[in-house]
């Protein structure tokens, strides 16, 4: 979606994204809430990281 289109003031507006200047950028999303974002191109393992902190569930025994 291109970030200067009418239709993307949805993503605009969340407060996570206020401060980006350039793109891409991506977004998390957990059951429909922003759990992160992030500006700019991420490595494999910045990605990985997210994923894993923001994604995994946590096993208790």
């Amino acid at each position: 979606m291109e970030f200067d289109n009418p239709e993307s003031y949805v993503i605009r507006s969340i407060p996570e994204v206020r401060g980006f200047m350039g793109i891409p950028f991506t977004i998390y999303y957990r059951n429909g809430i922003v759990v992160k974002a992030t500006s700019s191109i991420q490595t494999k393992d910045q990605v990985k990281l997210i994923l894993n902190k923001e994604f995994s569930v946590a096993v208790t025994v």
